[in-house]
Parts: C-alpha cells; structure tokens; sequence
C-alpha cells in the first residue's frame, strides 16, 4: 500500500506533460529534425528563386505544424496547470493491491486498476494511463527514497503494463490477424 499526499509544483508540472510528449511519441526528434529539414528546403528554393510554389508549399505545412508543437511543449503545459485548479491543492492517492483511491480538489473516486491500461516513467514521474493522452501523474519525489520508488515500480508493473509492451501486444495481435 502506498499512501501519497503531495501538492504538484508549477514547474513539476509544465516538466512531465513536457515529458509525457516525447514518452507518449506525440513529439519525437525526427519528427523535430523532418521539419527542420523541410525549413532548410523551403529557404534553399526561396534562394534559387525556382518552384515558389512548392516552397510555399513546405512554408505553409511547417508553419502550421510548427505552430502545433510550439503550443504543445510551450503553452498548454502552463495552461492546463492554470486551468486545473492544481495551484497550492493536495492530492491523495492511496494504491491499493485491488484499486486506487483519489482525492483532491475536484472530489474523491475510488478506481479498480482495470481502469488504467498502461504507464510510462521517466526520471522524474510515473504516468498511469488511462488512455492515450488521459493519464495521472505521479511524482516520485513523493515516494522518497529509491526503494520505495522500485516498490512502486513493481506495484505498477504487477497491475499495467509498461506502454512499450502494451504496443508490441497490439502488434503481434495484428500480425495473427493477418495470418
């Protein structure tokens, strides 16, 4: 059992839906590296001054992605921390070998581990996921120490499945489907 009463910090936030983006795949390095490649090839055609027309073409495309990712990593992250009420409020969750109990500003729920499909950990917070994109975040600050974090770590592990291997299943489900 793990009794964990925290409040998050703005910081702590803003860092781990940053890093929930790059864990997640929503934002990837070749991702970043394709677009940076696109803006090299839209300037190179600027510059010979031939196929304005595709140039403006990769112009209109990275701008808009651009824009996307610019508001995923840099503004939503303090919006959503603004717009929860998460401010200075404590946050109980107690794990439990058959649910999870939850209390904080917005009420209290009582949640069977079935519930929960997946997690990702990165070296800051565990995110229990309860779908792409819906996910609880626990910091591990608030364990303490190592052990309590591996603890933790098997807890989770006993009850989800680590998001790598919940999409290597999908996979071999699919390859015996086209089987």
């Amino acid at each position: 059992m793990f009794d964990l009463k925290f409040t998050y910090t703005k910081r702590e936030w803003i860092r781990a839906i940053r890093r929930y983006l790059f864990l997640s795949k929503m934002i990837s390095v070749p991702m970043i590296l394709t677009i940076l490649f696109l803006y090299v090839v839209m300037i190179d055609l600027v510059i010979l001054n031939k196929f304005i027309w595709l140039a403006i073409i990769f112009g209109s495309i990275n701008f808009f992605v651009t824009v996307v990712y610019v508001y995923l990593y840099f503004i939503q992250p303090g919006y959503s921390y603004k717009k929860s009420g998460l401010e200075q409020k404590e946050i109980h969750f107690v794990f439990l070998e058959d649910k999870i109990l939850n209390e904080h500003i917005l009420g209290s729920s009582k949640v069977l581990w079935e519930y929960y499909h997946s997690y990702l950990e990165s070296p800051g917070s565990f995110f229990l996921e309860v779908a792409k994109n819906q996910y609880n975040i626990i910091p591990k600050r608030v364990l303490g120490t190592k052990e309590q974090v591996d603890a933790f770590r098997v807890l989770v592990k006993k009850h989800l499945m680590e998001s790598s291997e919940l999409e290597r299943e999908k996979r071999m489900k699919q390859k015996d489907k086209d089987i």
